[in-house]
């Protein structure tokens, strides 16, 4: 089965999936044979499979790779994932611009860092603690909202 990647070049140069495929299967064992000490999980080895692909497909096709919107770099899932984006909300009635970051990020000094395992596994305990003690609140929560609701009946 061929992987998202050799079917978007496939796609963007306009040749078969099995055309892309075998050039993608004969790159990696090639890479194989002249790099046995590299890793077969590291992102080196897949840095070089993809640099002997584009290779092997050619000028044309690399042009169009290259034109293509739909491929990013590393570089730019980097910048994608440590942008900040701002978004209006309210808050005790003024616009406010709240920061948001990507999931397992969060933000601080300005730009977004990614959130540590001890934070994360903090975070958790909290949400759980909280969720126990709203769990427990929940009948009375309930029947505050409904007395206030029949007052609310009774204004109109």
């Amino acid at each position: 089965m061929p992987t998202a990647f050799v079917n978007k070049i496939a796609k963007v140069c306009d040749l078969p999936i099995s055309t892309v495929e075998s050039k993608w299967k004969d790159s990696i064992s090639t890479i194989k044979g002249k790099f046995p000490s590299v890793d077969e999980e590291s992102s080196r080895f897949f840095a070089l499979v993809t640099g002997l692909l584009k290779k092997s497909l050619g000028s044309e096709c690399l042009s169009k790779l290259e034109s293509s919107d739909d491929l990013i770099t590393a570089e730019e899932m980097l910048t994608k994932l440590f942008e900040v984006k701002f978004k209006k909300v309210v808050r005790q009635g003024k616009i406010v611009r709240k920061a948001q970051c990507g999931k397992g990020f969060k933000f601080s000094g300005g730009r977004c860092k990614k959130i540590g395992s001890a934070e994360k596994i903090a975070r958790s305990k909290g949400a759980k603690r909280g969720a126990k003690k709203i769990r427990a609140k929940s009948k009375q929560i309930a029947r505050r909202r409904a007395k206030s609701n029949k007052r609310r009946a009774n204004l109109r």
